[in-house]
Order: C-alpha cells, then structure tokens, then sequence
C-alpha cells in the first residue's frame, strides 16, 4: 500500500485511496469523490490532515456555492494552514467550535410549523454538527464535554431524521475510537457514545447494507470492555442436546407505542416459545420500559424481569447476576446495542444469541450465533447463523376499527381513484423510488398516491415540488392507523432497497396485496412472506404489477386472497419456534466456534 507524508505522521493508502488523493491534490475531483476518500479513510479510523481537507472543501463549495457550512469551514482550515503561530490556529478551531456549539445548543427542530424554517434549521443544525465533531479542537476539551456533545448532537438530530445522519454518524465514529484510546473513559460514557452511533446509523441509511460502516467499531468496543473489564467469565458447560432449558428474551425498548414494530415480535415470539415442552421463558426487560406494559404482557406464558435504566446504564450487574440466578441456558437479545454487546462479553450465559430484527451486521466475538431473517436453508455452522422467519399473533397485527373512520379517510380520496400507499420512516425514501413513484402516477390519471411516515420531510417536499402529479398526492407527516388505511388503500408500494418490514404486514393483514422489488439482502424474506406474482425483478415490471392490479380485477382478487392465506401462515407460530430450537441445537451441537480471522460473524470480510 502507498505510504504518503502529512501534517498528521505517515499514512497507508490503499491503491483506490491514493489515486483519488492525487485527483484531490491536483483540484480535479468532484465533491463525491473528496467524500468518497474522507470516507474510506474515516472508516479505517486514518487521520485525515488538514491539507487534504481544504482541497476537499473547495471541490464541495464548487458544486455547493451557497453551503454556508462549508464557507466556515473552509476560512478556518485555509486560516489555520497560513498561520505559522500554533497558537492563532488554536485560538481560530476554538472559536469557531464555541461558536458552533451556541448556535447548535439554541437550536430546536420540533414545533417549527413554517417547512422553510424547519428545512433551514435542520440545515445549520446539520452543519454545526459537523463543524464540532471535524474541529481539531475538539480533541482537546475534556472527555465529559465531548461526550455530552455527541449525545446532544444525537438528541437534536434524531427528532428529524434524514440522510444526513450518516455523515454525522461518521464523524462521531472517528471521535469514538480516539475517546476508546483515553484511559480516562468510563464504561458508562462508551456505552452511551455506541448506542447513540447505532441510533444515527440505523436512522439514517437508505440501504442496510450501510450498516456495515458502524459495525467497524464492534470489534475495537469489544476489546476496550474486555481490556477495561478483564476476560469473559468461564463459559459454563453447554446443555445436553435435548435437556430442558431456560431461555431469556432480552427486550430493550418495552411499548406498544405506534411505531415500535420490535416489542410485538418479541413479545409474540416469547409467548411462543413459552408454550414448548420443557422450556422455561423470560422476557428481560433491560431499558425502556414504557408505562402499562408489564400490566398488558403479565397474561403472557412467561415471567417478566425489568430492569428500566436510562443513559446511566446503572442495572447492568443486576441484570446479570439475575440471568444466574435464573440459570438461564440461552440468552437472545433483538438489539445489538450497548447493553447487550456488554452482558455478551461478561459470558452471563452458555448460549447468547441475537435474533436480527433488521441491523444485520453484528461482529460480537462472544456471540454465538445469529438468527437472521434474511437466512435460508440450513443452519451455517461457519458463519454461525440460521434461518429465522419472524411469525407474531394475529392480534399484534389486526384489530378492530370504526367503519366510519374508515369511511372517513376514504372519502378523502375521489370516488374512483385507485389509492397507491407508502408506510415508511421517510428515510428509506430515495430518488430512485420517488422516481418510481412518479412514473406510476404518469401512466394511470386515476391513481392517487399517499405517503405517510415521520422524519425529515425535505426529500418528499422537494419531490411534491418537482412532480406534475402533486395535487394527486397526500402527504401526511405521522405515523397513521394502518389497521385503517390498510383498508382505504388498494396497493401498498414496499421501498427499496430498504424493504419494509412491520408495516407490510400490518397493510396486508387488512388483505391488502403489496408489491415489492427484489435484489436486496432481503430477498428469501421477500419469496417467505410476499406473493410471488408482486416481486419485481426491475422497475418497469414493478410498474407494470401495479398497473395489472389496477386493470384486471380477476388478478386482484386473487392477490387479495393471496394475502390473506399468507396472514394465516404468518400468525402460525410452528415455523418460528422451530427455526429458534434448529439455531439453538445448531449453536449447542457445535460448540458456537469462533469466527474465521479476518471475518465477522456473518461471513463479511473485515
């Protein structure tokens, strides 16, 4: 690898890196490809010196005049590469820090009912965001105040959730790994710094395979907890193949709030499993526990241990002594977050696994083995994973509603349209697909389109702008009743590459068919749950379902029944409680080996 000479010590380049910083040097690269080296380099945790970032910053002021962001940024590094006084520099980052953090600090981007001041507020708080977490000052306040910095930036941020998350995310990747490396770093302090990435990462990508770029700090936060903590305790002794067991579920956001498609799972498939011969459930609940929910799970088959705690991560050894005491035999956690990437590496079981419930990259060495959605056919033993296809009761997903809301809602849209839906944190919302979007409506005059989620709007706004059809589009920026539109909708329009997950289900119980695209890594889920006439190799056969749906009525209803016998078989728990003992006799039968060097635990070259 190519060794080049900064302001920052020696750096190893990969091949690809080096020919971009010779376009970067020389002024020829485009904006995209300043990130692209800043970010390749970033992800490999590399200092990136101030001389590359000034011919980065003029390549992006080039093809964004009017980034003020970037007019300050770019003042501040030219400032501080002509100054021959550290200290002027110093004295320039500094001010320009402080700066940035009063004007963040009064910043609010909830209640702003102008959309022009909200898309300019969510814009300066994006750019001061990026401002702290670039300064070179910021390494040199304390660690109390970098890491309040980064759970404010995430506070703010996450209430309008955008594409912009990820850069931020980055960044604060970068301070991350320099904060594991100060021994004055406290447990509490990482765990928060990892969650808060893991919220701004998973927030922010259009596509999941963009995931990959948090899981990078899995290992290196592994490692810190077992250098801060000692080694793993004794693995206790397997299970006999075929021995009772006891089996803890850990739930780390515990409400049946709208929008929170995790609790129900694992709820549904804690009760499940409870009813299986010789196993002895809990349902461990490990952070937010929402008021009314212990009271509306205490009729389940399992046994309930809380354990509410917040950013002070203050239970943590209860939680694992009580995972002794319960004898638990195999622990499963939804979320590879904080809190169990920690209990995983004290060992609190002899069998931890992670039901993926949609952030599939996990390179945790002490977990075991991986239940994963987007898995097919047999138990991987190399890889350490195994098929899960996620089942839940019917009543989870499919309740009663007033017909005259229904009705209501209806009546919004004209007598004959023909209703396309779009459920979705608005996040997965791309140009590709709004593209899509437009094209449907262009070949019908009578469909009507409804796009209905939370986060940040400006993608949407923009496309109801730049559209033709808008006045055929209804926007609503909320979560809404599915239960009802899934029965005011005719068609509901699954994103890609990002699928949908909960929401799906929730339209397609109301009988509802759903059209969606293959090519993802969700493809085996896709063929599992959906009917195989709505999968669209490409777009234009995606339009052209759409359009079958709509002018061949024989087609639909077949769809519509289609639907409904795939709601049967999804609400039928046999498939998943058998997928969840074939990982665990998997995971017990081999010992759960260790990844290959060089790979995480789901096979991806590091």
């Amino acid at each position: 690898m190519p060794t080049v000479k900064t302001s920052k010590g020696e750096i190893d380049l990969t091949r690809d890196e080096y020919a971009l910083l010779e376009k970067v040097l020389s002024d020829s690269a485009t904006a995209e490809e300043g990130q692209l080296l800043y970010q390749g380099t970033s992800a490999r945790g590399l200092p990136f010196p101030m001389e590359w970032e000034v011919h980065v910053l003029r390549a992006t002021l080039a093809a964004f005049p009017r980034r003020e962001d970037i007019i300050q940024r770019l003042a501040i590094v030219e400032g501080a590469l002509s100054s021959q006084v550290t200290v002027e520099a110093e004295s320039i980052d500094r001010l320009a820090w402080e700066r940035a953090w009063a004007r963040f600090a009064g910043t609010s981007l909830l209640g702003t009912a102008d959309p022009d001041a909200a898309m300019a507020a969510r814009a300066n708080s994006f750019a001061d965001a990026c401002t702290l977490l670039s300064s070179p000052y910021f390494g040199s306040v304390s660690i109390e105040r970098r890491v309040a910095t980064m759970l404010a930036l995430h506070d703010t941020l996450i209430s309008a959730p955008s594409t912009d998350l990820v850069i931020v995310a980055d960044l604060g990747l970068r301070q991350f790994r320099r904060l594991l490396d100060d021994p004055a770093l406290t447990s509490v302090q990482a765990m928060g710094i990892f969650d808060v990435l893991h919220s701004l990462y998973f927030s922010g990508v259009t596509d999941v395979l963009d995931l990959r770029r948090f899981d990078a700090i899995v290992p290196i936060f592994e490692d810190w907890l077992f250098e801060r903590f000692g080694p793993a305790n004794p693995r206790p002794a397997l299970p006999a193949a075929g021995a009772p067991l006891t089996i803890a579920y850990l739930l780390h956001t515990a409400h049946f709030d709208r929008g929170n498609a995790v609790s129900p799972l694992i709820v549904s498939l804690a009760h499940m499993h409870a009813a299986v011969p010789n196993r002895r459930v809990f349902l461990y609940l490990v952070s937010y526990v929402g008021a009314g929910f212990i009271a509306d799970v205490a009729d389940r088959a399992f046994t309930v241990r809380s354990f509410p705690q917040g950013r002070g991560y203050d239970r943590m050894d209860e939680i694992a002594a009580s995972l002794r005491k319960d004898r638990v035999d195999v622990v499963i956690t939804e979320q590879n977050r904080a809190i169990a990437g920690a209990l995983f590496a004290r060992r609190v079981a002899p069998v931890q696994m992670w039901a993926d419930t949609g952030f599939p990259f996990w390179s945790l060495r002490s977990l075991d083995w991986t239940l994963s959605p987007a898995k097919s056919g047999p138990p991987d033993v190399a890889k350490r994973e195994s098929a899960l296809i996620w089942r839940q009761v019917a009543t989870t997903l499919q309740r009663d509603v007033d017909p005259a809301e229904v009705t209501r809602v209806r009546k919004t849209f004209p007598p004959d349209a023909f209703v396309l839906g779009v459920f979705v944190r608005l996040v997965k919302l791309t140009g590709q697909f709004f593209r899509l979007l437009d094209t449907l409506l262009a070949t019908e005059p009578t469909f009507r389109l409804v796009i209905a989620g939370t986060g940040d709007p400006n993608a949407v706004n923009r496309f109801l702008a730049n559209t033709v059809n808008a006045r055929r589009i209804t926007f609503l920026h909320e979560n809404v009743d599915l239960n009802v539109y899934g029965k005011v909708i005719n068609v509901m329009c699954d994103t890609f590459p990002f699928i949908g997950g909960y929401a799906c289900r929730e339209i397609a119980a109301q009988g509802t068919p759903v059209v969606s695209m293959l090519g993802t890594r969700w493809d085996d889920l896709l063929r599992e749950e959906r009917s195989p006439d709505l999968l669209a190799h490409d777009e234009a056969e995606y339009v052209e379902l759409v359009r079958r749906l709509y002018s061949d009525r024989e087609f639909y209803a077949r769809q519509k029944r289609i639907v409904l016998e795939n709601f049967v078989r999804q609400t039928d728990p046999t498939r998943m409680i058998d997928d969840v003992e074939s990982g665990i006799a998997a995971a017990v039968a081999h010992g759960a080996p260790a990844p290959q060097v060089g790979q995480d635990n789901n096979g991806m070259a590091r």
